[in-house]
């Protein structure tokens, strides 16, 4: 198994910052499967509610080969809370 570069992270996460870089929110944790959790993020949606979408690459990338016992999911929907 691959190790990550120094000074990042191994588990796939969303990060959502303010304009200053102040951490918000993150999404993802390290059991890949989970929901609200990814293998690998890759892109990112907002709709006109600020509910957050996230599409993953995971069956051309091999991760449903190599890392998933059954199929994952490839987008999730994280809607907004409060405001």
């Amino acid at each position: 198994m691959q190790h990550p570069p120094a000074g990042h992270d191994p588990v796939a996460r969303v990060t959502v910052c303010d304009p200053d870089g102040k951490v918000v929110a993150r999404f993802g944790g390290p059991d890949s499967i989970l929901p609200g959790n990814f293998i690998a993020p890759h892109g990112l949606w907002c709709d006109s509610r600020g509910d957050l979408y996230v599409g993953e690459v995971i069956v051309r990338g091999g991760a449903v080969a190599l890392l998933a016992p059954l199929t994952p999911h490839a987008l999730q929907k994280f809607k907004r809370s409060g405001g």
